[in-house]
């Protein structure tokens, strides 16, 4: 996906084979690749950390979004990516832009309707909304001439009666005085925070370069047959 999360983290392991003895040259591919992954494993652990920081209350979810795809003694390349589904609404914390919830054009924005603890609706919420007698979905035009699409409830009258159409809650006076905006559907919300993802990766590859080479090469001498 263009200018969605990924970060390949490669290595040319050609200036290190001049300075290496007969074994550690055959086993430097091998000690690279486990180079390359564990450092795309703690990168993984870095982003997936800015993301519980930048984000308030984020779901399990969204904080399982960021993958790995291990380097091979091959393809000499670590990937750090964002999975699929969550690369779709993270992406515009990368590049700026309107939020768009996996490609959908209306999205629901709670005002004043229940959430969860991560501040979105609770599954089966908008149904649960949709059963109630003094709710209903449409458009409403406001006194100051604003036309706002959503949910909205009517006071009182909670237990029966008709819902009107919307077209008759057309009045800006009733529409600011008596009905309640529970869900608004927007096309897209503004977004501010950015994730800022390759300046941290590129520092935790700079802190822990040689330390997870030097570790790896002791791994891959230890298990080369003499």
């Amino acid at each position: 996906m263009a200018g969605s999360f990924r970060l390949d983290i490669r290595a040319d392991i050609r200036p290190l084979q001049r300075a290496l003895d007969d074994l550690a040259r055959k086993q430097l591919p091998y000690a690279s690749a486990l180079t390359l992954t564990a450092l795309a494993k703690r990168v993984q652990a870095e982003e997936t950390r800015a993301i519980a920081e930048t984000f308030d209350h984020p779901t399990p979810f969204t904080q399982r979004a960021i993958g790995v795809k291990a380097a091979t003694k091959a393809t000499q390349t670590a990937l750090v990516f964002a999975k699929d589904i969550q690369a779709q609404y993270l992406q515009p914390f990368l590049n700026g832009g309107r939020q768009l919830l996996r490609g959908k054009v209306g999205l629901p924005v709670p005002i004043d309707a229940r959430t969860n603890q991560y501040g979105n609706l609770p599954k089966g919420a908008i149904a649960r909304m949709k059963a109630q007698p003094n709710v209903f979905f449409g458009k409403v035009k406001l006194r100051d001439g604003r036309t706002i699409s959503g949910i909205w409830q009517r006071p009182g009258n909670a237990n029966g009666g008709a819902r009107p159409r919307a077209a008759n809650h057309a009045s800006g006076a009733r529409a600011r005085g008596s009905l309640k905006l529970l869900v608004e559907w927007t096309s897209g919300v503004e977004v501010h925070q950015r994730l800022d993802y390759r300046p941290r990766a590129a520092r935790v590859i700079a802190a822990y370069g040689a330390i997870e080479f030097g570790a790896a090469m002791k791994r891959a001498l230890s298990s080369a047959r003499r």
